[in-house]
């Protein structure tokens, strides 16, 4: 049932929330990371990660500021638009996804395991 999918989107969100923590990240940081690592050029534009992250424009921005002082990424101006900016992944920003990345598989693991054992019994 769609209530039973919610429940168990938010216990996984918390559970890999949690991993994260232990590592000093946010699932947002590292949502940033993971979507730019995806990209063709480990680079969106900030309205487009705006878009994919599902947040508004200032929690965004200072997300990126955040990631920007870390070294993790970079802002680059769209040479097509002058109004417009890359968010650029830096190699600091995938070193840390790839250690991130099996934190992230590691609490889905789990999640998913305890959710199948209380759901069996």
């Amino acid at each position: 049932d769609f209530l039973d999918l919610l429940s168990m989107q938010a216990r996984m969100e918390q559970t890999v929330s949690r991993g994260l923590r232990r590592e000093g990240a946010g699932l947002s940081e590292y949502r940033v990371l993971r979507l730019l690592k995806q990209s063709s050029e480990r680079e969106m534009r900030l309205l487009d990660l705006t878009e994919a992250l599902g947040l508004d424009q200032s929690s965004v921005s200072r997300l990126v500021v955040r990631l920007e002082r870390s070294g993790e990424v970079r802002r680059e101006p769209c040479g097509d638009d002058r109004r417009g900016v890359f968010c650029v992944l830096t190699d600091t920003g995938a070193k840390r996804e790839r250690h991130l990345t099996p934190v992230v598989a590691q609490a889905l693991t789990e999640a998913v395991s305890r959710d199948s054992s209380t759901s069996s019994t």
